[in-house]
């Protein structure tokens, strides 16, 4: 089909169309294309240069823009980010910051379907850049916020991406990143789930000193949000930090912080708290109180309908029955086989 539109262009009397970056011989797809397709693309090509030659630019970038979206319509990704590089080049070539903020929106989107991040984050960045500069000359706050949201989003994604390969550095660089436009932009929302997966990454790469301070944030920020099931994560997390860091005060606090705040409205969350209460009282050898959060551990477990998490409940609560009579025959009636071992720890999911 490539052929049959290099002949439809001669025909027309523009051979000029044949030379520079939007030639149809450099076109990704043209030979798959289907003849409406060929046929469209002969006409924008056509109007695109002659617009071009006679100095009307958008109307050579409104052409480009047509052909992108055509080929988006029919799945040809590749042919869309050729024709938005168009869009973008004759913009710049202009000096028409309105085009090429459009542009490198569009690039940007593209690039982040076909699962190129890297290359969206630039062109999200130049899009910020943009916007950051037309806001300063105009009225163009939604323009603004519409870049801040694309480019967190894809620092979200790429920082998501790379602790999953095991770069866990650059996805750190990510997340700073992240933070740091969350924090122009005025996002407290975004700049609370920045600093919380800042410190479960840190926690990933045993720097817990590092996690304790970006969860500790992320707590601070949640004074005014509306945030309590993350919030249980973020806790628990900050109470397993604080363990290893030998500081078994300030997790007990964090978990107790963590029930006080929640009241019972994250069962899950309660568990886990009250599970690992008890093993830090029990640590302690403050039998009383590990007992107390045990079987508050234990009817959370029931009301979860966990089988692991039930199983778990049971055997932290048999650990330290023999010093109860009552508890005692609740472990008996729940047919457990009593063993001499330290309670278990529950994981936050």
């Amino acid at each position: 089909m490539s052929e049959a539109l290099c002949v439809a262009l001669l025909v027309s009397g523009q051979p000029q169309a044949f030379v520079g970056p939007a030639s149809p011989t450099s076109i990704p797809q043209a030979a798959s294309l289907s003849e409406e397709t060929a046929a469209l693309l002969s006409q924008e090509l056509v109007a695109a240069h002659q617009a071009y030659r006679t100095g009307d630019h958008e109307a050579s970038y409104e052409s480009y823009q047509q052909l992108a979206e055509h080929s988006i319509a029919h799945q040809q990704l590749p042919n869309a980010s050729f024709f938005y590089e168009r869009c973008l080049q004759v913009s710049e070539e202009h000096a028409w910051t309105e085009g090429q903020a459009a542009a490198h929106t569009n690039l940007g989107m593209l690039a982040e379907q076909l699962g190129h991040l890297q290359d969206a984050e630039v062109h999200y960045e130049q899009h910020l850049a943009l916007a950051s500069t037309q806001q300063a000359q105009e009225a163009h706050g939604a323009e603004l916020s519409a870049a801040f949201v694309n480019v967190m989003k894809v620092y979200q994604k790429r920082a998501r991406t790379l602790a999953e390969a095991g770069d866990g550095e650059a996805s750190l660089e990510a997340l700073h990143k992240w933070i740091r436009a969350a924090e122009h932009s005025g996002d407290q929302g975004a700049l609370a789930q920045a600093h919380m997966q800042m410190g479960l990454a840190y926690q990933q790469q045993g720097e817990h000193s590092e996690a304790v301070k970006s969860l500790q944030e992320y707590i601070q920020l949640c004074l005014h949000l509306d945030h309590i099931q993350a919030e249980a994560q973020a806790f628990c997390a900050l109470a397993d930090c604080q363990q290893l860091l030998g500081n078994l005060e300030g997790a007990v606090q964090s978990l107790q912080a963590f029930l006080l705040k929640s009241r019972h409205h994250d069962a899950q969350g309660e568990a886990y708290a009250c599970c690992n209460l008890g093993v830090l009282y029990y640590r302690q050898r403050q039998y009383d109180e590990a007992l107390t959060y045990f079987e508050r551990f234990f009817e959370a477990a029931r009301a979860l309908k966990d089988q692991h998490v039930l199983d778990v409940a049971r055997v932290n609560l048999g650990t330290v029955a023999d010093s109860d009579l009552q508890t005692l025959l609740l472990w008996k009636n729940v047919r457990m086989p009593f063993k001499e071992q330290a309670p278990v720890t529950l994981s936050v999911s």
